[in-house]
């Protein structure tokens, strides 16, 4: 009897044990599975710039792109899950028809090919326009070449030279998704010099400007613009690590104009002008600027704002002004600040940890030979140097009330100016920092 009781329990002492290794080897498979659907990169992701989105969507039906470019689709992955569609296009009806056809795709453009756009792209997916060191959108077009009208698509430009290029504007974009534009090159583009025209706009959504550069582009306002005529907070625009270098803008401003939210980090502005106001960056009526870590050297404006221009808030850090000028007495030879007569509210500009050099207002009365701030709104300056820049009345700030512009509010200029060096400012005899 003890011999069967032993000879049972040994049989269920077995089960049991096969029965926890068959839990351990589930779960452990389990844990797989979770590590294979995991994708690490090894590039830390910086919070306060939105990443480029990730869009997995159904591929396109690869007969009816066949006879447009080559096309490759790329395999179900384990799961039985499909992936976009991936084309190579040889010219611009090929480029046109897979960005606007439905079903999501990457185009890659063709090296050694001069894509001339003669009609217009309306995106019907979230296309991604691949580029090559050897590819480039040229020629001319009396339209804007790529549009979105009103979806929620996100559209990415990667590594597109846009080159010798003349059009109405080369983007207009009307996303409630994120255009990206990342690794691209714009040189010699030409876009309208007259109207609201410029290289880039955008129109609604969020656009991210990434490792590009902008030399020698003309247009009515500037390289860049940010407006939605609804809302100053439809439209979100991110610039960082861009190059802008010779550009002009036929009205203003030279590169960016910002009627929305706008952040720029770690970008350089050298030799841009505009014919008015802000040789660089100008920001419109109720909207918002942050610039952190750039570089502005040798911009123009003809009339106000050497560098920037603001009728609302403009945050300004860690960053350097070199020979900029303007050429008005209202002035600002590398800032410029006023109320323009229909805003909401006042201007607000900060200016934190900045350096100025050799930067002037160019008119015989002029102000402001750094920054200059007109009427009723309030600069904050603070931690920063002046060395040698030069302006009839204030060579280095100016803060001042007139009622010479009809279409600037009146109100009396508030300066707070704490902890800054000013150095060598000869080059008048009138005060460093006036406030009248």
């Amino acid at each position: 009897m003890k011999m069967k009781f032993l000879a049972i329990f040994l049989v269920l002492l077995c089960c049991l044990v096969g029965a926890a290794s068959a839990a351990e080897d589930i779960s452990t498979d389990a844990v797989g599975d979770a590590i294979d659907d995991v994708v690490i990169t090894d590039e830390a992701v910086d919070a306060d710039l939105p990443t480029d989105d990730i869009i997995s969507a159904e591929p396109a039906d690869a007969d009816s792109e066949a006879d447009q470019s080559d096309v490759s689709i790329e395999t179900n992955d384990e799961e039985g899950n499909t992936r976009a569609t991936t084309v190579t296009v040889n010219n611009w009806a090929q480029l046109a028809g897979n960005a606007s056809s439905s079903g999501d795709k990457t185009i890659n453009l063709a090296s050694n090919v001069n894509y001339t756009p003669d009609s217009q792209i309306v995106f019907g997916n979230n296309a991604k326009i691949v580029g090559t060191s050897t590819s480039y959108i040229t020629g001319s077009y009396s339209g804007i070449p790529f549009y979105g009208s009103n979806t929620t698509y996100h559209i990415t430009f990667e590594n597109v030279k846009f080159k010798d290029l003349s059009t109405t504007m080369v983007m207009q974009m009307l996303t409630s998704g994120t255009t990206v534009i990342k690794g691209c090159t714009f040189e010699n583009v030409n876009a309208s010099d007259t109207g609201h025209n410029s290289v880039i706009y955008n129109n609604e959504g969020t656009m991210n400007i990434t490792n590009c550069v902008f030399r020698n582009c003309n247009a009515a306002f500037g390289v860049i613009t940010n407006h939605n005529a609804s809302s100053t907070t439809a439209v979100i625009m991110n610039v960082r690590n861009c190059t802008f270098e010779n550009n002009y803008g036929y009205t203003e401003p030279g590169c960016i104009n910002n009627c929305g939210i706008l952040n720029v980090w770690d970008s350089i502005f050298n030799n841009n002008s505009a014919y008015q106001w802000a040789g660089a960056i100008h920001t419109h009526t109720n909207a918002k600027t942050v610039i952190r870590n750039c570089s502005f050297d040798g911009n123009v404006a003809g009339w106000n704002g050497g560098a920037l221009y603001t009728y609302s808030d403009l945050e300004v850090y860690d960053s350097n002004f070199t020979n900029n000028n303007c050429s008005t007495n209202s002035g600002g030879g590398a800032i410029g600040a006023s109320n323009y007569f229909f805003a909401s509210k006042p201007y607000n500009v900060t200016v934190n940890n900045c350096r100025f050099v050799d930067n002037n207002n160019l008119h015989s009365n002029g102000n402001g030979g750094a920054i200059a701030a007109m009427n009723g709104g309030t600069l904050y300056v603070n931690g920063s140097t002046f060395i040698h820049n030069g302006g009839k009345k204030g060579q280095a700030i100016a803060g001042f009330n007139t009622k010479q512009y009809a279409n600037i509010s009146e109100g009396e200029a508030h300066l707070v100016i704490t902890n800054n060096q000013f150095i060598n400012h000869t080059i008048y005899t009138t005060t460093t920092v006036l406030l009248k």
